[in-house]
């Protein structure tokens, strides 16, 4: 009886198989691990006691390991180097943890001075847009600052007669209440006292300007000198015109040599 051929895909079927057969035994599955007890990792005692040789936890739970922070007793003790403030403090000139505001302080009350001197020299009740501000029924602002630049000029005496312990009770404030260390620090940064300096040394302008026009100075004079700098400055704008013309024409003139000739003539020995 004739048989039939095997099937080829029957034939890879048992090379693979006997392959197989022949191969070593594949590990087998690790085991599921012990069920462990949560309130005795480490195992209980003799007494049915849970064991605890990493000491115990806030809940009185056995520690599972060694891990974290170390009771403040078995710290590291280490010393701060010779000079140097305890860790965590800062050192700023004679004070030692906490900041030195007093050069700040200090700049601050020498720009309000010396704004507080030129004011002293100002008439406020005679300024025009200042007076007029009504201020009650029938009164001025200028009414109510009339004779304040006398008072301002004494302010400013007895600020710089008192700036050094002013400063110092600043200083000390700064440095144990928040509300004054703020306001030492926007003073720290100058935003305030470019103000006072700006309004100081524009103020001289204002009260030259104000005598001007209420005639206490000599126009004549002013007008004759203003014209003196004027023709300063137009001789002195003359002869920068000159000089750049001519600075242009040797330009020009040495440009046209180097188009005619290729190149630009030698420099005298």
């Amino acid at each position: 009886m004739p048989v039939k051929e095997a099937d080829p895909a029957a034939v890879s079927l048992d090379a693979a198989f006997a392959t197989a057969m022949g191969a070593p035994a594949k590990p087998k599955e690790p085991a599921a691990p012990p069920e462990t007890d949560p309130d005795a990792p480490h195992g209980r005692g003799e007494d049915g006691e849970p064991l605890a040789p990493f000491g115990l936890t806030k809940e009185g739970k056995p520690r599972r390991s060694t891990a974290g922070r170390k009771p403040k007793d078995d710290q590291a003790r280490v010393s701060p180097a010779a000079g140097q403030p305890p860790a965590g403090e800062v050192k700023t000139g004679t004070v030692v943890g906490k900041k030195d505001y007093s050069g700040a302080l200090g700049e601050t009350a020498d720009s309000l001075w010396v704004a507080l001197t030129v004011l002293g020299q100002l008439p406020l009740d005679k300024i025009p847009l200042i007076g007029r501000i009504p201020a009650g029924k029938g009164v001025t602002l200028g009414s109510r600052l009339a004779g304040a630049e006398v008072k301002l000029a004494a302010q400013a005496h007895i600020l710089a007669e008192y700036k050094a312990p002013m400063v110092s009770a600043l200083n000390l404030a700064a440095q144990n209440n928040a509300r004054a260390r703020r306001l030492a620090e926007k003073l720290e940064t100058g935003d305030a006292t470019w103000v006072l300096m700006c309004g100081a040394l524009a103020a001289p302008v204002l009260v030259a300007s104000r005598e001007l026009w209420a005639g206490k100075l000599d126009t004549a004079a002013l007008a004759e000198a203003n014209k003196a700098e004027f023709g300063k400055w137009m001789e002195q704008l003359t002869e920068a015109m000159t000089a750049a013309a001519q600075q242009a024409g040797q330009e020009t003139e040495l440009a046209a040599l180097v188009a005619q000739n290729g190149h630009a003539p030698p420099e005298p020995a």
